[in-house]
């Protein structure tokens, strides 16, 4: 019994305990009704995409909206998707300067270690290849 009888009211609603259906099937459920929407969402994110400095802002709105599909929350996706888009600019283009500023890096040590004038052992710059190659492949898990 709440102390206020509030939380123990008896009829419709939602319980804490029901029982969600598994992932997948959640997937699934969440890809079949919002199919297109989400067609329509990925088109607006590559458009937004267009100008380099805009991905950072543009994937936080679509994380929020397909976080929100997701969690069955209640969404309207433009206005949703262009607000966090706003609200997260300068946070997402300190992110974009920085991947940018890492792929750089990373391919010119990709660059650097496969060329010839490097006078190291074979296999001293193999070892050194497919390490920046893990390492950019962290990075590429760490951002999507």
């Amino acid at each position: 019994m709440g102390f206020f009888k509030i939380t123990t009211r008896e009829g419709p609603g939602v319980s804490k305990d029901e029982a969600r259906s598994p992932t997948l099937i959640r997937f699934f459920k969440v890809l079949g009704t919002h199919f297109w929407q989400m067609v329509v969402l990925n088109a607006l994110y590559v458009f937004a995409c267009l100008p380099i400095v805009t991905i950072g802002p543009a994937t936080a709105g679509l994380t929020y909206v397909l976080r929100n599909f997701s969690q069955g929350k209640p969404v309207e996706p433009f206005n949703d998707f262009f607000g966090k888009c706003k609200e997260h600019f300068k946070q997402g283009v300190i992110v974009t300067i920085f991947n940018i500023v890492f792929i750089a890096a990373a391919l010119f040590a990709a660059y650097a270690w496969s060329s010839d004038e490097m006078q190291v052992s074979s296999l001293f710059r193999t070892v050194a290849l497919v390490v920046v190659f893990f390492v950019m492949i962290i990075w590429v898990f760490a951002n999507y």
